[in-house]
């Protein structure tokens, strides 16, 4: 113990001599400048967005149509409850059931419902036409002009087979809702909770140099039952679509207890509001920059290579005799 601390205050003595110098402070000058710039160049390299993954079980999914096209759903015997005036396709039933092509407007709101073996879309929103109306989407069928449904539209799908293909998502999403308090029961047994059941996120960063796609260590995140998964976009269709708020992609196909869904987003982070918590409070699921920077392979080989070699220089040095021994000099 005796010969620690001399050790200690040898080199504590030796340390305070140096400082001292003209030498040790530019030393410290040139080693912090250095380390600023290793900072601001890791920041400039690390990617802003991350990839992340999405897989979840829910009653419902909602998100804002920023591509229309990719988020046409394709009906084959839907029931499409819309008003629509001077519409060939739609004309003389309140009700109709329909085959062709259900486009939402830029913006609108989209919901999917799912739920005793039965599927509810829902849009609110899109643009404002001449007569001041709100043209939520847009019905095409095959061999007759489009037409232009005003807010809201509702189709009904009794089973799976009257969809074409899995729900399109194509735009900022919300999964679930909030398990809060509960409504009055009415009595229906069939009775849709919007509930997420399950769900998982992982999150992927991109490699400097190759551009790929790799994993990010402890980034799965498990989501729980009643909570709701959020992009950041309020979904609010009298508001214009945020190009600041990333879009995201999927599908939706109906399964045993709701939707299964799976979409893709690039985004530093995603909001979770838990059951039982209020509107305005969430947890934000995001990576800092040295997460997102050391997942990187390439990283990660250079790091150790500079390990290495700072271990092997200061034995080599240690080994030649090249730092002084503070006992020798007593």
């Amino acid at each position: 113990m005796t010969i620690v601390w001399k050790r200690v205050s040898i080199s504590a003595k030796w340390l305070a001599k140096f400082l001292s110098t003209k030498g040790a402070t530019s030393l410290i000058i040139i080693a912090a400048i250095l380390t600023v710039i290793a900072f601001f160049t890791l920041k400039h390299l690390s990617r802003s967005e991350l990839y992340a993954s999405v897989e979840a079980v829910s009653e419902l999914v909602r998100f804002r149509a920023v591509r229309p096209l990719i988020a046409t759903i394709p009906l084959n015997g839907a029931t499409l409850i819309a008003s629509a005036e001077g519409c060939a396709a739609l004309a003389g039933d309140p009700a109709p059931r329909v085959t062709g092509l259900l486009r939402p407007s830029e913006g609108a709101i989209v919901s999917y419902r799912a739920g005793a073996d039965r599927i509810a879309i829902q849009i609110v929103g899109g643009f404002t036409s001449r007569n001041g109306a709100r043209i939520a989407a847009t019905f095409q069928s095959s061999g007759r002009p489009d037409c232009e449904l005003v807010e809201p539209v509702t189709v009904r799908i009794g089973n799976a087979t009257e969809l074409v293909r899995p729900l399109p998502i194509a735009g900022p999403a919300d999964i679930g809702q909030e398990f809060g308090v509960p409504v009055m029961p009415t009595g229906t047994a069939s009775r849709v909770y919007d509930i997420m059941w399950e769900g998982r996120v992982r999150v992927f960063n991109r490699t400097y140099f190759s551009e790929r796609l790799v994993p990010v260590a402890d980034s799965e995140f498990p989501l729980p039952v009643g909570s709701r998964l959020s992009g950041g976009d309020n979904l609010d269709p009298q508001q214009p679509i945020d190009p600041s708020i990333p879009a995201w992609y999927g599908t939706a196909m109906p399964g045993e207890n709701g939707l299964n869904i799976s979409v893709t987003t690039i985004s530093k982070k995603l909001q979770l509001y838990r059951p039982g918590t209020r509107r305005d409070e969430m947890e934000t699921l995001g990576l800092s920059l040295l997460t997102s920077t050391f997942s990187d392979p390439v990283v990660l080989v250079v790091t150790g290579l500079v390990a290495i070699f700072t271990g092997v220089l200061g034995a080599v040095t240690n080994w030649m005799g090249f730092w002084p021994d503070p006992e020798k000099k007593k």
